[in-house]
């Protein structure tokens, strides 16, 4: 039996202020369990989110650098959904700071060797939205760009 995982760890939000602080504490800190199911639809819908499953999909810290500014560390080491990082880091960027660019990666990974069980994929988000990419794809791409054309007969 294999196991899979998705893994990501990244400084999603560099010099955080007072005020982006308390706002980020405040909004992490939702118990998905204590909500009823409309007032959870009716969260995910404020934020432009798709799927909250009862957690966040990541682990959230924040931390404070040498030079004592502080950031938000998002990582996950068995089980991050990508969706739900760039969902809350859009919805981060239009209420807090609309001229941040913030963009992470993350890997899909497997305890054995499997067909298609690795990969990952990369997410760009600001104000206008988020660019997605996915290596599986990508690498699909490519390689449909350089594979001799097969002549119908």
């Amino acid at each position: 039996m294999a196991d899979y995982y998705s893994e990501a760890s990244f400084k999603a939000v560099e010099n955080l202020t007072d005020n982006e602080v308390d706002w980020l504490n405040e909004e992490l800190s939702v118990d998905f369990e204590e909500l009823t199911p409309k007032a959870l639809e009716e969260w995910m819908e404020l934020r432009e989110m798709e799927d909250i499953s009862g957690s966040w999909g990541f682990d959230h810290e924040i931390q404070t650098d040498k030079e004592g500014d502080r950031f938000l560390w998002i990582h996950n080491d068995d089980y991050f959904e990508p969706s739900n990082a760039a969902g809350f880091l859009y919805y981060f960027i239009k209420a807090m700071r609309p001229d941040y660019t913030i963009g992470f990666e993350w890997a899909n990974t497997c305890t054995k060797p499997r067909f298609n069980s690795f990969g990952g994929g990369a997410v760009v988000i600001d104000k206008n939205g988020l660019e997605w990419m996915n290596t599986g794809e990508w690498l699909e791409t490519e390689m449909r760009k350089r594979l001799p054309i097969k002549e119908d007969k």
